[in-house]
């Protein structure tokens, strides 16, 4: 299916940095990794951040957002929920678990404010199951919803969601390294194939074909649960 007319606009309002859904705290192993001495400057930077698409972010939550998507615009709850289920074991660390759980419930939340008397029948169902507490309510599977109700096509949802990745490993950067906004600029501009090429990707995958393998990430990611002191979330 096509985006609705409507649905460029949609894609960039959850992509802006401005919309609450809280991925601005998140540096996906970055605060680890800088502080492990991983990752040092830009050039370390731009490589964790295509690591962590093309081996994390887009072959699972690229391809579950992608799944959710289709879910919804058929009215399939249960895959929904089967999705979540999906989500709640692929993801190793606790922390990055929880945070999917709370980010999630917020978009769905802002979504239902959004949407006021339009909301599709669907997405008032998936989240009552996850107030319920029937279904963790995972991100990615709340964004595929989400963007379907807003106007999204499927791969303009994908490509959202790898983007808004990117962004908030970049603002991490900004803070823990000594790079600047214009470096940081370049090195989105730079990844643009990257994201275009991990998009095409997962549109061609089934859910059950998903998958995560970026070890130095999830490493990171589990160790920052025990640390002293948190900058990001995680």
């Amino acid at each position: 299916m096509r985006d609705r007319p409507d649905g460029f606009l949609g894609a960039l309002q959850l992509a802006d940095s401005f919309f609450p859904s809280g991925a601005y705290a998140l540096s996906h192993g970055l605060e680890t990794a800088v502080e492990d001495g991983r990752v040092g400057d830009a050039a370390g930077l731009e490589a964790w951040l295509r690591a962590l698409i093309a081996g994390q972010i887009g072959p699972l939550d690229g391809v579950v957002v992608g799944a959710a998507w289709e879910a919804s615009a058929v009215g399939a709850i249960d895959r929904l929920l089967s999705l979540d289920r999906w989500l709640e074991a692929g993801r190793l660390a606790q922390e990055g678990r929880a945070v999917s759980r709370r980010m999630g419930r917020r978009l769905l939340e802002t979504a239902r404010c959004l949407l006021a008397d339009e909301v599709p029948p669907l997405l008032d169902a998936y989240r009552a199951a996850v107030r319920a507490g029937e279904t963790p309510g995972h991100h990615p599977v709340a964004f595929g919803v989400v963007g379907e109700a807003m106007g999204l096509g499927r791969a303009s949802a994908i490509a959202v969601t790898l983007y808004s990745a990117a962004t908030s490993v970049l603002g991490a950067g900004l803070r823990l390294l000594r790079v600047d906004h214009e470096t940081s600029q370049a090195i989105l501009f730079r990844l643009q194939p990257v994201l275009a090429a991990t998009t095409r990707r997962c549109l061609d995958l089934s859910w059950q074909d998903s998958w995560s393998a970026c070890p130095e990430a999830e490493i990171c990611a589990m160790r920052h649960e025990r640390a002293s002191r948190h900058l990001f979330a995680t």
